[in-house]
């Protein structure tokens, strides 16, 4: 692989080099487009006839996220990593951008190499293919294009740490579920089996709430993602026919997860780092939380007992309480061994749409009123 990799380098250099201004036009969507495809998205990043690509800045905010992780018992260090940012800008061209909300888990194992790759690298990435996407296919909606990065960015990613993993001889893979909040809709992209859900209030007669006083406010889960178990008739018939078994829930015996960055002994049995995605859909007055977690933070707790106990400490209207770390704190108490990682957005807190300071720099998108 190292030397395929090597040689795609090569091909690159050739290609630029012989890119004389006469023949090629600066950050020419089309020259960017055979850049990516021949040399990656290493190569577009580094390309000086991709000007207009540029990597996001650290200041989007984070005020209404709360994010936490926690060691697990008999763990010896942190494998697992949470990200939030609920105002990142992405242009979908020069003039025009869209603002995304964005959580991510990401549940190490094996190493922390994975998931922290993948924690550090992934709004970058993201942003570099919603902009290639919107500069080279016009043809797409909005919502495509945001669709359609969240799954490129995973696969670049994937690409970029296996080859590293190869060449370090290292055994690490990641779980990675990721929700993206645009315009009142999410969508959610999982590998893996972390988990995101949505914890929302039951809507009673007022008859009925005015009897039963605090106890009609209580929530319940939906959740967004369903996990990538090698039981799954889908998941064992691929893992089956790329010549793998499974055993004990497990793929050939031993990891007990069908999809995961990284993992590259587990490639040739099919494990693979495609996102399951699903459609866009509406958040809704009655959606609380937006909540992300690793699998352990739910191994002795439910999904509803979580949303339980967030609208619980919500009415209570602790000052300065992290949601995020009464959810890592619980499962911790409960027995959870493994490693914890939460995020926890309150969707009621969530900033409007920022004002047009410039109608020809922060313009409302008409490309993404299809979301």
């Amino acid at each position: 692989m190292a030397v395929q990799f090597n040689l795609k380098l090569w091909i690159l250099f050739c290609f630029v080099l012989l890119c004389s201004p006469l023949h090629c036009q600066a950050s020419d969507p089309n020259l960017c487009e055979k850049i990516y495809k021949i040399g990656g998205s290493s190569a577009l990043i580094n390309s000086p006839e991709c000007s207009y690509w540029k990597p996001l800045n650290d200041e989007a905010s984070t005020t209404f996220c709360q994010t936490a992780t926690l060691l697990g018992q008999q763990q010896q260090r942190q494998e697992d990593r949470a990200l939030c940012s609920l105002d990142v800008y992405m242009p979908l061209s020069r003039k025009e951008e869209v603002k995304v909300g964005v959580t991510a888990v990401f549940d190490g194992f094996k190493g922390s190499q994975a998931s922290d790759m993948a924690s550090k690298m992934f709004l970058d990435m993201f942003s570099l293919h919603v902009q290639l996407l919107s500069q080279t296919d016009h043809s797409i909606s909005g919502s495509e294009v945001l669709r359609e990065a969240v799954v490129r960015a995973i696969n670049d990613i994937n690409t970029i740490f296996s080859a590293d993993a190869q060449a370090r001889n290292l055994h690490a893979g990641s779980t990675a579920t990721i929700s993206l909040m645009v315009d009142g809709k999410i969508l959610v992209a999982n590998v893996g089996n972390s988990k995101t859900f949505l914890c929302s209030k039951k809507t009673l007669p007022p008859s009925l709430e005015s009897f039963l006083g605090r106890h009609a406010h209580k929530t319940f889960a939906k959740e967004l993602t369903k996990d990538h178990s090698p039981d799954r008739d889908d998941e064992k018939a691929r893992v089956e026919a790329s010549g793998g078994y499974v055993l004990d829930s497990r793929v050939n015996g031993e990891l007990p997860i069908s999809r995961s960055i990284g993992a590259i002994s587990y490639a040739r049995n099919g494990v693979i780092s495609t996102a399951e995605i699903t459609d866009w859909r509406d958040l809704t007055a009655e959606d609380v939380y937006l909540v992300a977690g690793t699998s352990s933070v739910f191994e002795k707790m439910s999904l509803d007992e979580a949303c339980e106990i967030l609208s619980e400490e919500g009415a209570s209207k602790s000052p300065g309480a992290s949601m995020a770390d009464l959810l890592v704190n619980t499962a911790f108490k409960k027995g959870s061994f493994d490693n914890l990682a939460a995020v926890v957005v309150a969707l009621n807190n969530l900033s409007p749409a920022r004002p047009e300071e410039n109608d020809d720099v922060h313009v409302r998108m008409s490309r993404t009123d299809e979301l």
